[in-house]
């Protein structure tokens, strides 16, 4: 399965152009209609986010729909949400490296190659020619020249960054580059909902959030390009500028979701879970299957707490609360009894039981993996998760004391949904190439193992 990525142009829309790079007005701290705070384009920022309005404002909401406004003399329509308007800077015949590719191409390359070439610093003769380097030319035949000619010669430039490449990952970079080649150089750099990127007025003075600075310088250089000055020594020192200016509004873009402050930890996975354990793992015995897990008995007990109550009171036909001072005694210390009932949940539920194995930060495919329980550990004190060696590398685990979250599965529906998307077996074919994932690879120990094995 290939990575497509979606195409730039066909969000952008002309009537949205950004091409003040002085967004307010420093007298009258008033926005300007064609900064990065234009109302026109990206609505108010104290508004309402409301779907229906005229082109002033005065008139919102559904009640008004289709009537004109008796101030701007435009009819209410529907409008998007503030959250979803976009504006742009166009850059003309201009280009620079989407900031997403500029990573995979920045992690495939050498350190600072990627820089280096797309960095123009000419040097000029007494008549204003540019004058070769030919020392920088032996170390990289592509250093210092400049935006332009990295894209006209990309191709090539590529296969060069390609066959210098140290990274393991070279592969499947170059597979998802090729992939995707015509999403590489963009000439339209989207500037997102002023909901994301508010400012806020403190007595006299505006405070805005950084990314807006990062937008006007972006903005002020993309109209030096275009005044028609078709000069080199200019321009690409600009599209350098641009594109540094680009990757930052990128790295914000990422600071604000990632991590333990970012948007999607805080607002949409910054919860507990019910019923979940953390365990340090340790390796399987020979003889179970890559997707296969051996759960220490404390842990089953405690994620099949509600289960286990279940069948105890139905087997010994006792009440619920006689069931559970069963169960809590089999917390203190080890029960065959209650051994042999956790077995048979395992022999017996409909698709098996699984769980979900995470090892955060979950950044990557493979840092959650769905695997089956294959039985449960005899011994009360061993308190770590056994898992096979395999999975490891997905995972960025070892066993020098990573400790793994488990949360069980219990619903049908859940079951065939995850089981699809992250099960091992699922990642034993690349996403970026359609070939073996490298990732699920014997380990190097093993590797020595059957070698010399093989070889004794």
């Amino acid at each position: 399965m290939k990575i497509i990525f979606k195409d730039v142009n066909n969000w952008f829309d002309p009537k949205m152009v950004v091409t003040n790079p002085e967004g307010i007005d420093q007298k009258t701290k008033k926005f300007k209609p064609d900064g990065v705070f234009s109302e026109k384009i990206f609505g108010k920022l104290d508004g309402d986010n409301m779907s229906y309005t005229c082109e002033c404002g005065g008139h919102k909401g559904e009640f008004y729909k289709g009537k004109e406004c008796p101030i701007c003399k435009t009819e209410v329509r529907f409008t998007e949400p503030m959250l979803q308007r976009t504006g742009w800077i166009d850059l003309g015949d201009k280009y620079i490296i989407s900031p997403l590719f500029f990573k995979f191409i920045e992690k495939l390359s050498r350190k600072k190659t990627l820089i280096n070439m797309i960095d123009f610093e000419a040097v000029l003769d007494v008549n204003g020619n540019i004058v070769a380097n030919d020392e920088d030319k032996e170390k990289n035949p592509y250093r210092n020249i400049g935006m332009d000619e990295f894209r006209h010669n990309f191709d090539e430039i590529i296969q060069y960054i390609y066959e210098n490449a140290t990274t393991k990952e070279k592969d499947n970079l170059m597979s998802l580059i090729n992939n995707n080649r015509d999403k590489i150089f963009i000439n339209k750099i989207p500037i997102y909902s002023i909901t994301l990127r508010p400012a806020l007025m403190i007595k006299d003075t505006l405070k805005l959030d950084e990314v807006n600075n990062y937008y006007n310088l972006i903005i002020r250089n993309s109209n030096l390009i275009k005044a028609e000055i078709d000069n080199d020594v200019i321009n690409m020192p600009l599209l350098y500028t641009i594109q540094n200016e680009a990757n930052k509004v990128f790295d914000k873009v990422l600071e604000n979701i990632k991590g333990k402050d970012g948007f999607i930890r805080n607002n949409m996975i910054g919860s507990r879970i019910n019923f979940s354990s953390r365990n340090v793992i340790t390796p399987l015995p020979k003889g179970y299957k890559l997707d296969e897990v051996v759960l220490p008995y404390l842990t089953f007990l405690e994620l099949y707490k509600f289960h286990i109550i279940n069948i105890i009171s139905r087997v010994k036909k006792i009440t619920i609360v006689q069931a559970t001072n069963i169960w809590y005694q089999a917390t203190t210390n080890f029960s065959n009894e209650i051994y042999d009932i956790m077995m048979d949940i395992i022999n017996k539920t409909n698709k098996g039981c699984k769980i979900l194995l995470n090892r955060n930060p979950t950044i990557a495919i493979g840092s959650i993996l769905c695997l089956n329980i294959a039985g449960v550990k005899k011994d009360y004190t061993d308190l770590t998760l056994g898992v096979n060696n395999v999975i490891l590398s997905p995972l960025n685990g070892d066993y020098d004391g990573d400790t793994l979250n488990i949360v069980p599965i219990f619903d049908d529906e859940m079951k065939k949904v995850f089981s699809n998307a992250f099960s091992p077996k699922s990642l034993m074919i690349s996403n970026n190439n359609g070939k073996f994932n490298y990732k699920l690879n014997i380990e190097r120990d093993q590797a020595l193992g059957i070698y010399t094995f093989n070889n004794a």
